[in-house]
């Protein structure tokens, strides 16, 4: 008996699943001194949950695999990995970045996100959502991939906004 692939949703996490203002301040843009990306990842186990995407993220567990794709560094995956458990938050995969793709433009995030969306199309994979709250992400998103993109709105003031 062939078994039957079960969709896929993506999930952003900074501003999406855990409310990351409290280390805004460690963006190297506001800070480039004394600041880099690594300590602005590495600082997210003191990141809130929003229960509001997480309630949705544990009901699509139930009938969808759940793919975490964030613009994380690979180098907070281990901090990354204890804040999920902690706030028991199932997945299937998580994707963060490796050291080649951290090359902070403006357009970076939306295109890391949408390679890996195509990765997962181009091995005959069906994803179904992507949860997101950056606005401009999501409209690139459904523009190039076809996939619908739920957008929260995490009501803090966002980092994007700040710089």
């Amino acid at each position: 008996m062939q078994s039957v692939s079960r969709g896929i949703v993506c999930v952003d996490l900074d501003g999406t699943v855990c409310n990351d203002s409290h280390r805004h301040h460690l963006t190297p843009q506001l800070d480039p001194k004394h600041t880099d990306w690594a300590d602005y990842h590495l600082a997210c186990s003191g990141d809130t949950p929003l229960m509001g995407t997480i309630l949705a993220v544990q009901a699509l567990a139930h009938d969808y695999d759940i793919h975490i794709v964030s613009g994380r560094e690979e180098i907070a995956r281990a901090v990354t990995i204890t804040w999920l458990k902690q706030h028991k938050i199932s997945y299937t995969a998580l994707r963060l970045r490796l050291p080649q793709e951290v090359d902070y433009d403006d357009t970076t995030p939306w295109r890391y996100k949408i390679r890996y969306i195509q990765h997962l199309q181009d091995a005959g994979h069906e994803v179904v959502l992507f949860l997101e709250d950056w606005a401009m992400i999501a409209d690139k998103i459904e523009e190039e991939t076809g996939v619908p993109v739920l957008c929260i709105n995490s009501r803090f003031p966002k980092l994007y906004d700040m710089l």
